[in-house]
């Protein structure tokens, strides 16, 4: 849902960290890739978006040859 209403937005991990997990949790960084990775094989591939060096990013795809 995080990613549905920042849509288009670049979200840092450390960003989806605080938003997503209560501030009284102690994650490292790295669950966000690990969450990140369930999601893609929940949803597809093609809708969430690595940029590399900052996050991720929410994006809807249009048709399939969109999904690279």
């Amino acid at each position: 849902m995080y990613f549905i209403l920042n849509k288009d937005l670049v979200l840092t991990r450390e960003k989806i960290l605080n938003n997503i997990w209560p501030l009284d949790f102690e994650v490292d960084e790295r669950v966000v890739d690990t969450q990140i990775k369930i999601l893609r094989k929940k949803i597809g591939e093609g809708y969430i978006k690595t940029v590399r060096g900052v996050g991720y990013k929410f994006q809807e795809v249009e048709n399939e040859k969109d999904i690279i």
